[in-house]
């Protein structure tokens, strides 16, 4: 998965900012590739690419490993990660 980015109008301070989705990707019956929107992040302004890189690999291991009782996340001490990863 990964954090695909599109330029769009922010009606809170009506200007053009990038509004964020979490994709994955997929292959259908005929082994054509499409992506298909797990999350609808919304405008992520504030945090930083690490910070981003970040909050996608540990949504990603969260998915991942759902079934699995104990498993290791990315490690970080970012607090505005941790908001966002328990937000998502």
């Amino acid at each position: 998965m990964y954090f695909k980015l599109s330029m769009r109008n922010n009606p809170e301070i009506v200007r053009c900012c990038g509004y964020y989705r979490l994709v994955g990707s997929y292959r259908n019956n005929c082994d054509r590739v499409y992506h298909r929107t797990i999350l609808n992040a919304g405008y992520l302004d504030a945090l930083n690419p690490d910070q981003l890189n970040i909050i996608q690999k540990i949504l990603t291991a969260k998915v991942n490993n759902f079934n699995k009782p104990l498993f290791e996340l990315p490690f970080t001490d970012d607090l505005f990660v941790f908001h966002y990863v328990d937000e998502f």
